[in-house]
């Protein structure tokens, strides 16, 4: 690789995740899913409700295409859909079951592979990276 992609940290970051990118396309198909489909149940957390709206901004997509997306997931029981307690007009998804035990698979494999890409750092190399992509996803700390 040249020096000037070795300095060009958004190839970096993309070059480390296509294995990751592999993983989740070859268990995409293995459950009849789309890739956004299949990245929609790994943005949801346990216990965690969010508008259906939050996740355009989340996908980088048209919120039009959001509804087909939980469409999919919920028709797989995957995810379930209902109206928010506040606005009618909005709706609030979650994982079932059936998707939470999904994600946790899901993030089990690619825990497995995430060695191949990063196995010339240390330990701390590793969690120092770790933290930095973390804090890079986090919302900027609130001013008063």
């Amino acid at each position: 690789m040249n020096e000037q992609m070795n300095q060009n940290l958004a190839w970096l970051l993309i070059r480390a995740s296509l294995p990751a990118k592999h993983v989740l396309m070859k268990q995409a198909e293995l459950h009849d899913l789309t890739i956004v489909q299949f990245l929609t149940l790994c943005l949801l957390e346990k216990d965690q409700e969010l508008p259906m709206n939050g996740l355009a901004p989340l996908l980088n997509c048209d919120p039009s295409y959001v509804t087909g997306i939980v469409d999919r997931l919920v028709t797989l029981e995957l995810m379930e859909r209902h109206e928010c307690p506040t606005d009618r007009r909005a709706k609030i998804i979650r994982l079932t079951t059936k998707g939470l035990e999904l994600r946790a698979a899901i993030m089990r494999e690619l825990a497995e592979m995430q060695q191949k890409p990063l196995e010339n750092l240390t330990a701390a190399e590793l969690e120092t990276l770790t933290r930095l992509l973390v804090k890079s996803f986090s919302p900027p700390p609130k001013t008063t």
